[in-house]
């Protein structure tokens, strides 16, 4: 698997093949141009009638007429209850019941793929001019992983493939966001701790065989998918902090909030980390540099603690 390192900071997979082997083997990455996995092509083409971003709209667009015709069935019932209604109201009323009738789950999926079916039938694509937009977008620490750790992919920039150090100070540069890199051999020590710790966590995960998914959207570093996102919701929200942590307690219980809201498990993962002494005497060893990089991670150690919010009413005994 070839990955393209892109200014600024963007891990981007592009060969369609890749694509599909990244995120049909363990949901790596995400499609520029779509929700999750990416469809845009397939979409465009219409070569398929079931794709998740398609059946989604037209999902809610058939609920949001469902609720409006239950709506006005309500509203007459309760005018029933105070007066006799007029001819005129009675026949709007049982207007309203049908459309209510045909309104089913079934015949919404049949209308969506029959409606996508036409839209494919009408279109009249040259596949040898089609130029696909969308590519895999890798966040630093799955870029790393597939490299690294599974030796499942090479990262280049340019025509350049990197090494092990290489791509690790470029994945660390990349994950706090420095859009220049520096051609210096010794990395920015501050911004190779920061990536590391998040990293070890996210190794941790993967070798367990969760499926681990930027938490961003509630707040956390992480979401933990037992499968992937196509077939569950995910069950616990990671957030990562150092063992000696300047976070306020009200923000942290703000993110336990959140993930409380949406019932997913909350897990503090607490990371012992090394000293910017340790890591630079690591990194200038004469090891190999795979060597170094186990040796870099086997300074880091983790530890969980499950939050769960406590509730006098639902613990009574």
């Amino acid at each position: 698997m070839k990955i393209v390192f892109e200014q600024p900071g963007v891990f981007a997979v592009r060969q369609e093949s890749d694509m599909k082997r990244a995120w049909n083997n363990g949901f790596f990455g995400k499609g520029t141009l779509s929700r999750l996995e990416p469809t845009f092509k397939t979409r465009v083409l219409g070569e398929t009638t079931g794709s998740s971003e398609a059946v989604t709209s037209e999902r809610r667009r058939q609920r949001r007429i469902f609720k409006e015709l239950r709506a006005q069935h309500q509203r007459y019932e309760v005018e029933e209850r105070k007066r006799e209604l007029s001819s005129e109201e009675k026949q709007q009323w049982e207007e309203i019941k049908k459309k209510m009738a045909e309104a089913s789950e079934v015949a919404f999926t049949k209308a969506a793929k029959g409606d996508m079916k036409e839209a494919a039938e009408e279109q009249d694509v040259n596949l040898h001019t089609l130029v696909d937009l969308e590519f895999l977008q890798l966040e630093a620490v799955e870029a790393f992983f597939l490299t690294f750790a599974l030796e499942a992919a090479e990262v280049s920039v340019g025509e350049e493939v990197l090494k092990e150090l290489a791509t690790l100070k470029l994945a660390a540069d990349a994950f706090c966001g420095s859009t220049i890199t520096s051609s210096e051999y010794l990395p920015n020590l501050d911004r190779l701790g920061e990536f590391l710790r998040n990293y070890v966590v996210y190794h941790h995960y993967r070798s367990l065989g969760w499926c681990v998914r930027n938490g961003i959207k509630f707040g956390c570093s992480y979401l933990l998918y037992k499968r992937g996102p196509p077939f569950h919701h995910a069950e616990f929200g990671v957030l990562v902090l150092k063992t000696e942590h300047n976070k306020l307690w009200e923000d942290t219980l703000a993110v336990a909030r959140v993930i409380g809201g949406v019932r997913k498990t909350l897990i503090f993962v607490y990371v012992e980390e090394p000293s910017e002494e340790q890591l630079q005497e690591v990194w200038e060893s004469r090891d190999s540099p795979r060597r170094i990089v186990l040796r870099l991670l086997q300074l880091y150690k983790v530890c969980e603690v499950v939050y769960k919010r406590w509730s006098p009413s639902r613990t009574r005994e």
